[in-house]
């Protein structure tokens, strides 16, 4: 018996994952995630003292926002990585929303674990009520370097 693999399972586009990654096709970082990470930890502001705890990075005060939803930037060390935490909010659920039976979006979670010796990525997409509604871990060196883009962006230290 011969086997024979079905294309309709696999996966032709590697598109980025996520609704926020979708839009940012051709967008990529200028430096390379563990590098960048590493000189952001030694800031003055020494993160190496929120080891293992998730911070707001200061200085990211200006609002970003994408379709309403407000977009803010965490940094943590952990004992493997630095990572980076992108959260997009959720849609706000709204009386006209329920009038014409709109589901709103939930917001998404991008993580960029910098780490040698190699980076990886992970997409958490949640529901109204944060609770996970899917996860997906990428090692790709593109969809990397567009959340590394994004990283810098919101940092804004061109």
């Amino acid at each position: 018996m011969t086997e024979v693999l079905s294309e309709q399972y696999e996966q032709r586009d590697g598109r980025p994952i996520g609704r926020f990654l979708l839009g940012l096709d051709g967008f990529a970082g200028q430096n390379d995630p563990l590098e960048y990470a590493s000189r952001f930890s030694q800031l003055p502001d020494n993160f190496r003292k929120y080891r293992h705890k998730r911070v707001k990075v200061p200085g990211t005060n200006k609002d970003i926002l994408i379709d309403g939803r407000e977009v803010t930037l965490e940094f943590s060390i952990a004992r493997t990585a630095l990572i980076w935490t992108v959260n997009v909010a959720a849609e706000q659920h709204t009386i006209e929303d329920i009038a014409v039976n709109y589901q709103p979006h939930g917001g998404e979670i991008y993580e960029l674990h910098c780490a040698a010796p190699q980076s990886n990525g992970r997409y958490i997409e949640y529901g109204l009520q944060r609770r996970a509604l899917r996860q997906h871990e990428f090692y790709q060196p593109e969809t990397l370097m567009i959340l590394q883009g994004v990283v810098e962006q919101i940092i804004g230290d061109e």
